[in-house]
């Protein structure tokens, strides 16, 4: 069954920015900058953090009041919060699209394997603009998942061109359409007809 705290950090607009208030009431209570008491209003919760008390009331006030009230300790909230943050990178995402374009190719569903293409090329450029999500990405290319990896290293191509090789070069001695889209995008990158995905 679901709890409030579930609810609460699955709710996708709150994520970060919900995560850096709580962050702030709490270091600021600590340093006597602020109250050690703080309410905070968003959508259909509120939350009040006490941190002398070391704990956050969660309350969905769509229900009757007193109905839906979560106690939790303010670092049980926060690390509920930065796993969901972490489950939402486009990083896991890209992996995630990068299992579902596998998927549809399996499966002869050119629709669903097109959508999650579509979807890979659209995270790859929102994580290339950011140094942080582009080094958790390159962990991508020892990910357990083979078509993670071919899909990683193929659009590290033109960013680090020796190590991605490198790791297609590895998918290339295996057996079916992966060792075959591998040898492909070699074949493509080393001949200059590849362009950037």
């Amino acid at each position: 069954m679901r709890t409030l705290l579930d609810l609460l950090v699955d709710e996708e607009s709150l994520g970060a920015p919900l995560l850096e208030l709580v962050r702030a009431a709490v270091d600021d209570a600590k340093r006597g900058a602020g109250p050690s008491r703080k309410r905070l209003e968003l959508n259909r919760f509120e939350i009040t953090i006490d941190v002398e008390l070391d704990e956050a009331v969660i309350e969905d006030v769509l229900e009757p009041p007193g109905v839906a009230v979560r106690r939790v300790s303010t670092r049980e909230l926060i690390a509920a919060l930065e796993r969901a943050r972490r489950d939402r990178s486009p990083v896991r995402r890209y992996a995630d699209a990068a299992r579902r374009h596998e998927q549809g190719t399996n499966d002869a569903d050119p629709r669903k394997a097109n959508r999650a293409a579509r979807e890979l090329t659209r995270l790859w450029k929102q994580i290339r603009r950011s140094d942080e999500q582009l080094a958790e990405f390159v962990e991508l290319l020892g990910h357990e998942a083979l078509s993670v990896r071919l899909w990683a290293a193929t659009h590290l191509l033109p960013i680090d061109p020796l190590r991605a090789e490198r790791a297609i070069e590895e998918l290339t001695r295996e057996p079916g359409i992966l060792g075959f889209g591998a040898r492909m995008t070699l074949q493509e990158w080393r001949a200059g007809r590849l362009r950037e995905p």
